[in-house]
């Protein structure tokens, strides 16, 4: 169980730099829009494969640890907000595939901040 711990510990990180390099890139890229498309592609996969590997490592902690985390309901809040932004990440992804160029910024940045209200209930 600690390597899987180190393992979530280091994918959180991940995630969130590939967050944030994510939505620097859009941001600064509106100019040209082929470069836009070109770069949220890449960096939307990495960001969703950190974030899905990063979850389903915390689900198995959770359940590997399940006879506690009953007893510690900051765990399962943390758990279940992280679902959220694992469902909001991949519901923007859908959006931005089909078109809506508006959506790329949000696509990195509305996960991250569900992310990180996440990480305040339990570190």
């Amino acid at each position: 169980m600690p390597v899987l711990l180190a393992l979530h510990f280091w994918l959180r990180w991940a995630v969130i730099l590939f967050g944030l390099v994510g939505a620097v890139r859009i941001i600064l890229s509106r100019r040209d829009p082929e470069r836009l498309a070109r770069g949220a592609k890449v960096h939307g996969t990495i960001f969703l494969a950190a974030l899905d590997t990063a979850w389903l490592v915390g689900i198995v902690l959770l359940l590997m640890e399940w006879g506690t985390a009953e007893n510690n309901p900051v765990r399962l809040t943390h758990g279940a907000i992280m679902t959220a932004a694992v469902i909001l990440a991949h519901g923007l992804r859908v959006a931005t595939k089909r078109g809506n160029d508006r959506l790329l910024a949000a696509l990195f940045l509305a996960p991250l901040v569900i992310i990180l209200a996440g990480h305040l209930i339990l570190p």
